[in-house]
């Protein structure tokens, strides 16, 4: 069934630790213009599952990866290190969207840790609600070959991941944010809903 997290963005904190400032745009300075425009202020019924913010995907790995060998395989999947954090980034973005495709977060024994540390547990996310659609398919075939590169096994929404089962639920998404709103992942009004619904 199509869910989403109540998460309108990744804000690290700890040490060493930076905020990923494309997930975290201040999207505040679109608000006044576009209620000057006539678009409607949704603060007065927000349901954060409503909007699709993220979508994350849980890979579980057979063992513990060393730090350094792990640096290895997401450089070459495409990866950028950012201090402690890995993050792969899209190739072009409006500046109300995300920078990235796919935000990382490494686990050990169901602790986050730093990239500089062993896991055994990655956690993807896909900022579903600030990309257009037409990513989805390419991040599932990423999402993929993170899973083949790292010998894993991956579940979405507690189920087995499947490209297929995945963008089955996220087309239900795209369907709802469409019919419900009269909105697309990826576009400027969606992002000031979100901001609001914060706000």
């Amino acid at each position: 069934m199509c869910t989403a997290h109540r998460v309108a963005g990744r804000h690290r904190t700890s040490a060493g630790t930076i905020a990923n400032t494309a997930y975290l745009l201040d999207l505040r300075r679109f608000a006044a213009p576009a209620r000057a425009a006539g678009v409607k202020h949704y603060g007065e019924c927000p349901v954060w599952g409503e909007l699709h913010e993220e979508k994350e995907i849980i890979v579980t790995l057979p063992e513990v990866i060393e730090a350094g060998k792990g640096n290895r395989l997401f450089l070459e999947l495409g990866a950028t290190l950012h201090y402690d954090v890995y993050d792969f980034s899209a190739d072009s973005a409006e500046n109300w969207q995300s920078e990235s495709l796919l935000h990382v977060t490494l686990m050990f024994n169901g602790s986050e840790v730093d990239a500089q540390e062993d896991f055994n547990v990655i956690t993807l996310a896909y900022p579903f609600a600030l990309r257009p659609s037409s990513n989805q398919q390419d991040v599932l075939n990423l999402i993929n070959k993170i899973i083949a590169k790292f010998n894993a096994v991956a579940t979405y929404q507690g189920q087995d991941f499947s490209v297929a089962t995945a963008q089955s639920d996220w087309d239900l998404c795209n369907d709802f944010l469409l019919k419900e709103w009269g909105e697309e992942p990826g576009s400027k009004s969606l992002r000031i809903m979100i901001e609001e619904n914060y706000a």
